[in-house]
């Protein structure tokens, strides 16, 4: 017996406030590491370890209410944890949040209600067959081959010109919208198991488990850029640029993969993505502002500056002397030196006899 909508709504928000609870905790845990002289990896953190469980905590039950909603309905609820990491991020890292982070955070929930509001309501139980051919869609596989492509082509272009906060958040939400595919996939072959006590698609293919492999590895692949752009980059940050990426992709991969399309009219499909739309440049204003109140200097979204900050201080390093003065402020006279040597000249190349007072 399913769940009603409500419900699953409610909940789902819940576990979407636990997973910024975990995502804060491990952030702190990292940045509390660089500050000490011990450098230990992450799994030998205590609180990094307890920001994983509560992560896995809420992955349990996201991979359980996905079974009991369409995709489509769930992805952009995602959204609303940006409102809960602006709360959380201030307390746990002293980031600063401004007026503009917050209209840019109404602005995304403004988005997401609206999606939330016109979104398919109802779905169908899917057994092992049905989604084999729904992994046999032509739809689907293009939509499988530009993630491929667009994960390398990220990947190439941070190998080859540094790492961004872009550049993580997008390989992070890319495989992340991997992951929940999978885990819809898997979440409805064990709800159908459980609710028709029938387990022939556990018991009579390998499929499933053949998915389970490919869900963990998508999953510590998308934990591993996640990770990787919280510690470098704030928060407040990363957040809302991964949100984005995840929201893309899980968004398009349930619409695609399930033909979710399907249940919703065309004013419905309309209004839908105009709430998209609304919600990702809520995103994107969210990120943007978050730029501008921790480096106003930096616009740079999908490039790490810290090599260029170290060469600009390496050359002011360079310049300088034990009087703090520039070596070009050295090879330049003083003002005051420059007026005496000019009067000098004067009364050495102008000057007559007859005007000098005696």
């Amino acid at each position: 017996m399913h769940l009603p909508i409500w419900a699953v709504i409610l909940l789902s928000l819940l576990f979407s406030f636990l997973a910024a609870v975990g995502v804060n905790l491990q952030k702190l845990s990292m940045t509390k590491e660089e500050a000490s002289s011990t450098s230990r990896p992450p799994y030998f953190q205590p609180l990094w370890l307890l920001g994983l469980s509560v992560i896995a905590l809420d992955a349990v039950g996201d991979f359980i209410f996905i079974g009991m909603a369409p995709q489509s309905l769930l992805v952009p609820l995602g959204a609303l944890s940006l409102g809960f990491n602006f709360i959380l991020a201030p307390i746990f890292h002293n980031e600063v949040v401004t007026l503009g982070i917050v209209v840019a955070t109404a602005i995304v929930y403004c988005g997401t209600i609206v999606t939330v509001l016109f979104a398919p309501k109802d779905k169908s139980d899917y057994d092992l067959e049905d989604i084999r051919l729904f992994a046999m869609n032509p739809q689907f596989l293009w939509f499988e081959l530009f993630s491929v492509f667009f994960a390398c082509g990220t990947f190439f272009l941070g190998a080859t010109k540094g790492y961004g906060p872009g550049h993580y958040c997008a390989l992070a939400g890319c495989f992340g919208g991997q992951t929940l595919l999978l885990a819809k996939c898997l979440s409805e072959l064990l709800l159908n198991a459980v609710l028709n006590d029938d387990f022939s698609d556990w018991t009579g293919s390998p499929i499933p488990y053949f998915m389970v492999i490919a869900m963990v590895g998508c999953l510590l692949t998308q934990l591993n850029f996640l990770n990787t752009g919280l510690r470098k980059f704030e928060a407040l940050r990363v957040g809302p640029m991964y949100q984005c990426f995840f929201i893309v992709f899980g968004i398009t991969g349930g619409l695609v993969f399930f033909q979710e399309y399907h249940y919703m009219t065309w004013k419905d499909l309309i209004i839908y993505s105009v709430g998209i739309i609304i919600l990702l440049v809520g995103v994107a204003v969210l990120v943007r502002q978050r730029a501008v109140a921790s480096s106003p200097n930096d616009e740079t979204l999908f490039r790490d500056n810290s090599s260029d900050s170290l060469l600009e201080g390496a050359d002011i390093e360079e310049n300088e002397n034990s009087d703090g003065l520039s070596i070009r402020e050295q090879d330049q006279p003083s003002i005051q030196q420059q007026i005496l040597d000019a009067e000098a000249s004067e009364i050495q190349e102008g000057s007559h006899p007859e005007m000098i007072i005696t």
